[in-house]
């Protein structure tokens, strides 16, 4: 297949999203698993599990732009960026703050 014949055959889907990747998680899941999204927590600790991973989540999705956009942008204009943030913000768990020292080694 030429470059040509792939960009063309490529324009024919549309973009992926975050959204999808997790649909296509919880369709791969056992369909009980749903029950958290359709039902609610059964548990407190279940809650905690579920608030823990969605964390996780969000937390890696960010790292993976932030390590693009400072390759944009340069490392030390992003790293001055990332530490203006943090001197005016609290950080907290698995954000930004946290992973600084991940983004410093990245870049």
């Amino acid at each position: 297949m030429t470059k040509a014949e792939r960009l063309a055959h490529e324009q024919k889907f549309r973009q992926f999203t975050l959204i999808d990747y997790l649909y296509r998680l919880r369709i791969r899941a056992n369909y009980q698993d749903a029950l958290m999204f359709t039902d609610g927590p059964t548990s407190a600790d279940e809650s905690a599990r579920v608030r823990a991973n969605l964390i996780a989540l969000t937390a890696s999705t960010m790292l993976v732009h932030e390590i693009h956009i400072g390759a944009l942008v340069g490392k030390q204009t992003f790293m001055r960026w990332i530490d203006d943030w943090v001197g005016r913000n609290d950080p907290q768990e698995l954000t930004l703050g946290l992973r600084r020292d991940i983004l410093d080694a990245s870049i």
